[in-house]
Order: structure tokens, then C-alpha cells, then sequence
């Protein structure tokens, strides 16, 4: 078997202690911001969309987390 330049590169671990930081926190952004939406008038498709960010940031946090514990 070959490596590939995944298990190759020496920034892999940081770039993904960094998403497993930066994912939870746009989700968090994304539901402060849909929070925040109701007393001002956003834009309908701000509105609609904010909460599908936040409910993807969640996930692709879940499945990075759990590729980091099968690695």
C-alpha cells in the first residue's frame, strides 16, 4: 500500500484540531445570528438558510470528530 499525501503531511493533526474548534463555533455563530435575526428584519433568505448552516457545521463536526477516534 502506498501513502497518500494525507498521511504524508505534517499539518494534517493541526488542520484538524482546527476544524474541530472552528466547525462548533460556526454553528454556534450561525444559531446567534438566526437568534438575533428575529427582533431585527433580515433578509427571508438569511432567515431560512441560518439554520441549516449551524445544523451542517454541527454535523460536520460530529463525523470529523469521529474520524479523528477511528484514526
Amino acid at each position: 500500500m502506498y501513502p497518500t499525501l494525507e498521511l504524508l503531511d505534517p499539518l494534517h493533526p493541526l488542520r484538524r484540531r482546527t476544524a474541530l474548534w472552528l466547525l462548533p463555533l460556526g454553528a454556534l455563530l450561525a444559531l446567534v445570528a438566526f437568534a438575533t435575526s428575529r427582533a431585527a428584519e433580515l433578509d427571508p433568505v438569511d432567515r431560512f438558510l441560518l439554520p441549516f448552516l449551524a445544523l451542517g457545521f454541527s454535523l460536520l463536526a460530529l463525523c470529523t470528530r469521529q474520524n479523528l477516534h477511528r484514526a
